[in-house]
């Protein structure tokens, strides 16, 4: 399922170096990490800087950002557009009511539904995050 082409993934991270300098900066990464998922606080970007950031340089390269993308389960962003879909609302959650009409059209009876909701709810806030659900579907597959 995971889509780690290097020449794709090569361009797709170009179009995030806006100014073409080779490598993403702090602002340029957050709008990078939300194609592939991710929904950052500053907390979370200056980690992440820190985290890819080999040469300390302020500037993520695309072979400082590659290893870190193949870590990812949904590289590709299939799961992120699955999820979006059914977030019927928009909320950017998926509530017990939207995972039920997920899966009313396969073989699960309503309370296999529900037990799956729970299990899937790791936090326990009654929605499913976009985490939550790439666990669900990666798991399944």
């Amino acid at each position: 399922m995971a889509n780690y082409d290097e020449k794709e993934w090569r361009e797709k991270f170009e179009n995030f170096d806006r100014n073409k300098d080779g490598g993403v900066s702090a602002n340029e990464l957050e709008r990078l990490l939300q194609y592939v998922g991710f929904n950052p606080t500053q907390e979370d970007l200056a980690e992440y800087m820190k985290q890819l950031d080999k040469n300390s340089d302020d500037c993520i390269t695309f072979d400082e950002f590659f290893p870190f993308l193949k870590s990812l389960k949904d590289p590709s962003g299939e799961l992120l557009d699955a999820f979006r879909l059914h977030d019927k609302n928009g909320d950017g959650f998926i509530d017990e009511k939207e995972l039920k009409a997920i899966f009313t059209s396969g073989n699960f009876n309503p309370n296999e539904i529900d037990d799956l909701f729970k299990l899937v709810d790791a936090n326990n806030d009654g929605k499913i995050e976009y985490k939550e659900f790439v666990e669900l579907f990666t798991e399944m597959m």
